[in-house]
This record gives C-alpha cells, structure tokens and sequence, in this order.
C-alpha cells in the first residue's frame, strides 16, 4: 500500500492558493493575476515583488473560511500569473493591464489583482468600465491618491484620473481610512466635493465595525462596484511592508472584519490589494496582512455563489468607445502637465521640509536636533533619531482633523543639530541649555527638541525657566523619569531616568500644574516624589480605562493657562507600535491613541516648547517607530498653528 505524502506549501508550480494556472475562464467565477509595476511610486519602490511574495505566503489552501461559513472551493478560481508591463514607461504599461483585464472581463469573471503600486488600479478601472459602465468604487487607503497637481500619473494620481476620465460613480463611492497628508484644500475636497463618502482614519478609531460596514453598504446600495485596498490602509506597525507608510491607522482585524461584512453583500466586478513591498516587509507581516485579505475577499465570492447574488457579467462591452477617449485624456494630460515633484530621496533632509538656516527672527516655530545618548541606563542609539526622523515626509499642507491650513500664515525653521559634546553630561546639558538660550534670545516662538535621550529635556527646562519662569509641564512616558540616583556626595546624577526630580528640585519645573500621562513602570519612590510636590498622574491602567476626552480635560485643568512645555517619549507608545527605543514598555498605548489626545489636550494651551525623545532608530522595525515619532511633531506643529490662526475665530478643533 502507497501512501499519500501531502506536499509541502512551497512545493511545486507557485500559483496562489494552488489554483489551476490559465484555467478556461468560462469554467471560473474569478482569475487572480499579479502586476508587478512600482514605476509610478513616490516613496519606497519595491511593490513590483508584491505578486509573487503573496503568493508564496505558508498556508496555500484556502479551505473552509470559518468567519464567512462558507467553502471557498464553492467558487472557481484560476491564476494567470502575471500581467506583463514595461518598467519605466507608465503609460505603455496601462495600455498592457487595460488590454489583459479586457480578456478577462469578456469571460464575466471577477477579477482580483495583486498590485503593484496603486497607479495600476486606473488601467483595471478602465477595463471595468468598457464593460459595465461607471462603478461605485470602495477605497481603503491612508491616502486619497486625487493629487491635483504635478505629473498626472502615478500612484498618487489615479482617482483624479478616474473622475475625470467618467470612470467612477461618485455619488456611490466611499473612501476608507484616510489620514495622508494633504497639500490643499482643493485636494482634501475633491472626493467630497463630487459626492463621494470619507471615512477618516480619526473617525474608525471611535466606530465599531459594524458602524463602518453600514455606512459603505447605504454609500454603495445595489451599484455594480470595484474594491481597491492599499495595505497602507493598515497601521505600519501591522502592514511595515509598504513604500509610503502612514501611522495612526486600525489594525488587520478591523480590516477583515469590513471586508468581510461588505464583499459578500455588494456586487463587486473587480478588486485588487496594492502597495506591498515585501523588501521593506518585517517578519512577513504585510504579505499576511494582504493573504488574510485576499482569502476574505475570494471567500466572499464564495458565499454571493451559494446566496445566488453572484452576477456573472455578460462578456459584452457596454461602453466600447472607452479606450478611445482614454487616449483623448491621456494627450490633453500630457499638454496640461505641470512640474513633476521632486521625490522626496532629493535635496537635503530638514526637519518637516523646513528651510534650513540660523536666522530665526519671525519664526512661528525653531526645530533643532539634540543626538545624544550617552545618559541612557539601558540601549544607546537615540543619537541617530534626528537624522532619521529628518528623512520622513514633511509636514502638511491641510490638515485634514483641524480642517485648516496649517502652513498658511505660520513659519518654521530647522536650525540644525545642537553641537554635543558627548565627553561629560554635565558639559553636554550646558551646551544644550546655552544653544537654547541662544533661541529664545531671538524668537517667541515655539522651540520643538528632537533628541536624544530624556536627560536633554533637563537642560531645556533650564533654559525656559529663563526666559518664562517655572514651567507647567505634560509629560507622555511610560516611565516617571523621577528616579533617585544619588551621586554619592548628595546629588542626583543626571540621567534619562532623573530629568525631573532634577527640574523640581532647581525649580525649572511646577509640579503643580504639571502632569504626567501612561506611567506604567518606576518604584514608589518616584511616584511619590512627584505626587508630593503636587504632579499629577494617569497611570496606563487608569489611561485605559478613561476615555480619552477624559484624560485630556484632565490635562488642560491641570496646566490652566500657564507656560507649559511638553515632552514626549516615544515610549508612551506600546512597543508594538513603536519598537525603535531603548526602554520599552508593553501596555501602552496605539499611535493613533496618541495622535487622538494630543488633538484633545494641547489646543489652546500656552505651550512654549515641545520635544520629542527616545527614538533609536537601529531597534526599529520597518522605521514605524521613526514614523511615529515624525508625525507626532507633525501633530504638535499643527497644534501650535491652529492655535496662532485659528482659536482666535472660536471653532472648536475635531478629536
């Protein structure tokens, strides 16, 4: 007797899921194909790896999916392979996927395709359309990729394109998870202003799912629809593999959960996951993240075959005149084309595209780096975080929670890196301190630190101390830095651990109308240093248990209306989310839960300097931890805007 050996999942012929290659399409309800084109990217190139990453993801059988109660070999399935493109010619390759999608559609499949970067979904849509006409499209992204200006097409251009070009149904259309930035009003507008739905990434962070699917269900009702979904949609710290990462966003669960609730109900033509750079990828996260979406996704076709509501299409053009007036758009575009701009790998690194310079007379806001490590009790390496946190994209235009422009009217100044001398600390917190007190000799600005290790922030407190008198403070950490480390002859040393025992005791800091937000680590004895000096405290428990309305009003009455500056370290964040630091804590907090009280807390408040610290980039996962930390200066530099420009016109700022 002969027994049956079970295969290994990379054994054999590479198709997804072990579907039959270029099965006959009029025996299948769906094909999947791969187009592996990156030309079109901004950021990270990489996606064109995507196809066949995906498709090597372990478990290659899809089976029975338990959340949907459905075999998913109830529908059949083919793998084309491959689309064939050109890299480095845009718009030949278009014409390539339009023409290899016409195939498929005149077999009435549906298709589901492995981008690629996400300028590929307008050459599906232009297929789609020849056959079914205008469709209610169904966006899951951090970004609205409608850029109005610049080169016409790339990824971040194809909605635009589409709109423009008749290919979308806007009054049906809904837009997912939208947190990019956004470099106008005009281009924040433009889904709304054609009637398209926007679920922003600050709005999933207070619906359920269910709240989410009934809102895409009523959007969409009975229009024929394609799904497209970016994996940037998803948190870094759930999707890293991606070439424009965007933090703040929901995680992977969430995600399935809406797929699942809407694919089975709509009558999806076409659908495809894009943006995965698998070299980028940790652990191989993201390329799960987009198999656990695909096999919901395919599922879904399964359980519309079993509920009857699987409409195959009718293998006929209905608008046969499409791809000639897709090359009147693409001649007009080309004419009309204004200048391409600049990728942001060009030019110089500044803190938040800031002009670089030491004249800072007029500056609304003064960055300047701190790397310094050399006080930390555990791993070194958060010298590196200017220089790092310097490469990430800049700081918006519109800013789409404020609903303001946060550039207009406001002036910021990268000043540069400190000089440190790293030798002795208490030489270095004398620099630090002096080259502060050099800047608020010469702006009432606002100062934002980048270090470097909480120690600095001792030496900031100094200098403000000066200049405005004992400091209010906030204080976002998972630690207390109130440690007591005698130096053997009556003091503290100076450390990362000890900032603020060190401010309270010089009297740079007042304790009470000072705050410290999602403790979790630290003795006794540092808690009740600070409560005795009057520091109030929300522990991480207490912080999530709280809603974080609660939390920050709480922050605001402590600090009232005196100078007040904040510090942040990046550990608040849980290590999920922010692993690239030197003393993590598990049981924080999300980034986009930060992000969230920040918008709660700061506006308003008569904040005076800022600073960000404890990023080490070497312990990073996929730079979400360098991320994170660039858009929360980000956040703060929207903050210190909308307070210069827009609290004086009493609107109320959305959480």
């Amino acid at each position: 007797m002969t027994e049956t050996v079970k295969k290994q999942p990379e054994s054999g012929f590479n198709t997804y899921k072990n579907l039959p290659y270029r099965a006959d399409l009029d025996t299948c309800d769906y094909v999947v194909a791969g187009i592996g084109f990156d030309s079109a990217t901004s950021g990270s190139p990489g996606t064109r790896f995507a196809p066949d990453a995906i498709r090597n993801c372990y478990w290659k059988h899809m089976g029975y999916n338990q959340n949907l109660e459905v075999e998913t070999s109830l529908a059949s399935g083919t793998d084309y392979g491959n689309i064939e493109v050109k890299h480095g010619y845009i718009l030949p390759s278009f014409h390539m996927i339009t023409s290899a999608m016409k195939e498929f559609l005149s077999h009435g499949v549906v298709t589901v395709i492995l981008g690629g970067d996400h300028s590929v979904t307008l050459p599906e849509l232009r297929a789609i359309k020849e056959y079914y006409g205008p469709v209610a499209l169904v966006h899951f992204d951090s970004h609205r990729d409608v850029r109005c200006f610049g080169t016409k097409y790339d990824h971040g251009t194809p909605f635009s394109r589409a709109v423009e070009e008749g290919l979308i149904d806007c009054e049906h259309s809904i837009q997912i998870g939208m947190r990019g930035g956004f470099h106008s009003k005009e281009y924040y507008d433009f889904a709304k202003d054609r009637g398209m739905k926007v679920i922003h990434a600050y709005e999933l962070l207070d619906m359920k799912a269910d709240a989410v699917i009934d809102t895409i269900l009523k959007q969409v009702g009975n229009a024929p629809c394609f799904l497209t979904f970016d994996i940037d949609f998803l948190d870094p710290a759930a999707a890293p593999g991606t070439g424009t990462p965007v933090v703040g966003g929901p995680e992977t669960t969430l995600a399935r959960q809406i797929i699942r609730g809407i694919a089975s109900l709509l009558d999806i033509k076409g659908f495809d996951i894009v943006e995965v750079a698998p070299d980028l990828d940790s652990g191989g996260l993201t390329c799960q993240a987009a198999d656990g979406i695909l096999v919901d996704m395919i599922g879904s076709i399964a359980k519309r075959k079993e509920l009857g509501t699987l409409r195959r299409g009718s293998g006929v053009p209905l608008f046969p005149d499409t791809e000639e007036k897709t090359k009147e758009f693409e001649e007009k575009n080309l004419a009309e084309q204004g200048d391409i701009p600049a990728f942001p790998s060009t030019g110089i690194h500044t803190f938040m595209g800031f002009p670089h310079s030491r004249d800072i007379s007029g500056a609304d806001a003064v960055i300047y780096g701190m790397p310094y490590d050399c006080a930390t009790s555990n791993r070194p390496g958060t010298r590196f975080a200017p220089r790092e946190i310097r490469k990430c994209w800049g700081f918006s235009n519109y800013d789409i929670e404020f609903q303001f422009n946060a550039r207009e009217n406001f002036t910021g100044i990268d000043y540069g890196d400190f000089d440190i001398p790293y030798q002795n600390v208490h030489e270095t917190m004398l620099a630090v301190t002096s080259q502060l007190d050099q800047i608020l000799s010469e702006t009432d600005g606002v100062t934002i630190g980048v270090g470097g290790d909480h120690a600095l922030t001792f030496a900031e407190l100094r200098s403000m101390k000066k200049k405005y008198g004992p400091m209010a403070f906030i204080h976002f950490d998972s630690h207390t830095d109130t440690w007591d480390a005698p130096d053997g002859d009556g003091n503290c040393l100076i450390t990362h651990g000890t900032p603020f025992r060190l401010a309270i005791n010089n009297g740079s800091l007042d304790a009470a109308h000072g705050i410290q937000i999602g403790l979790r680590s630290g003795g006794k004895t540092d808690h009740d240093f600070a409560l005795s000096h009057g520091m109030k405290i929300i522990k991480a428990q207490e912080l999530h248990k709280i809603s974080l309305e609660s939390a920050a009003q709480r922050i605001r009455d402590t600090v009232g209306d005196c100078p007040v500056f904040v510090t942040f370290d990046i550990d608040f964040i849980d290590p999920a989310y922010a692993p690239g630091t030197g003393t993590p804590i598990a049981g924080g907090f999300t980034t986009a839960e930060a992000l969230k009280l920040l918008r709660l807390a700061l506006p308003g408040l008569n904040i005076k300097g800022f600073d960000l610290v404890e990023v080490a980039p070497q312990y990073d996962t996929g730079n979400i931890t360098t991320l994170a930390g660039a858009r929360i200066i980000s956040e703060f530099l929207s903050i210190a805007s909308y307070n210069k420009n827009v609290l004086k016109q009493t609107v109320s700022p959305q959480g």
